[in-house]
């Protein structure tokens, strides 16, 4: 799908209005072995799509685990900026009831997945994030150079499969599950795009961070100790890396 003719409607077209462009991130291709790119927060913001839905349908199931009353009243634009500074990955631990646990919005999270639920509206609206055209452009201006395209997905289905494949054909392979596994044949001179900022941890464990480029997702609240966008603050400290390891580390809007 080429990004000149990604349509937006809906409930997504507020978010989208007025917000065209690429990112662009100085000696992001730097390392061009291969790229490996996160899905969710930096193609397209999946739990954004279940918090949508749960304000659509208000499914009592879910309801019965935790309160949309701060969120349901929302604009566009103030559930988009709720999203990106919450505290947690799953957005239903931001919002569940006292007396409820995470382990079980953890399960109930699980399930969604497994269900699809999280890609309910990948057909009608399929919003990009402002990376999606990114990887789009460099796979038409860099694929001489760059080897291997990769986007990993925690928990894939076809829906999710069929969608990445839709916007950026077969020159990305779709993995899945358990983040070390998937990086197994992934070249140390790669680039690496997150939005979890504790996925740079996996780097560590599969002996990958040595020699890599490392482009985090800015602003995301749940990468934060305390205050998002503070580079110092972040949930893993990048510092310390540095000190053992040789790699580049860089941050990016993907919201504009």
């Amino acid at each position: 799908m080429d990004s000149d003719n990604i349509k937006y409607s809906g409930f997504y077209k507020d978010f989208m209005d007025g917000r065209a462009g690429f990112t662009t991130i100085d000696n992001v291709f730097s390392n061009a072995e291969a790229l490996f790119c996160e899905f969710n927060d930096i193609i397209s913001p999946t739990w954004l799509s279940i918090l949508v839905h749960i304000i659509s349908i208000k499914p009592s199931m879910i309801l019965n685990y935790i309160d949309i009353s701060s969120i349901e009243n929302m604009s566009g634009n103030e559930l988009l900026r709720w999203y990106v500074i919450r505290k947690n990955r799953n957005v239903l631990i931001d919002l569940k009831k006292d007396n409820i646990s995470d382990h079980d919005v953890n399960m109930i999270a699980a399930k969604l997945f497994e269900e699809k639920f999280a890609y309910f509206d990948i057909d009608n609206n399929p919003y990009l994030l402002s990376y999606a055209y990114t990887l789009l452009n460099t796979m038409k201006v860099a694929s001489v150079f760059i080897k291997k395209f990769v986007i990993y997905v925690e928990q894939c289905n076809d829906a999710v499969d069929n969608f990445i494949t839709s916007i950026f054909g077969n020159k990305v392979s779709i993995r899945s599950g358990d983040l070390v596994s998937a990086l197994y044949d992934i070249p140390n001179d790669s680039t690496f795009v997150f939005s979890d900022v504790y996925k740079i941890n996996a780097l560590v464990q599969a002996k990958k961070i040595h020699g890599s480029s490392i482009i985090l997702a800015d602003g995301f609240g749940y990468n934060y100790k305390s205050i998002p966008g503070n580079d110092d603050d972040l949930k893993v400290d990048i510092n310390a890396l540095l000190k053992v390891y040789d790699f580049q580390f860089n941050t990016f809007n993907n919201f504009y």
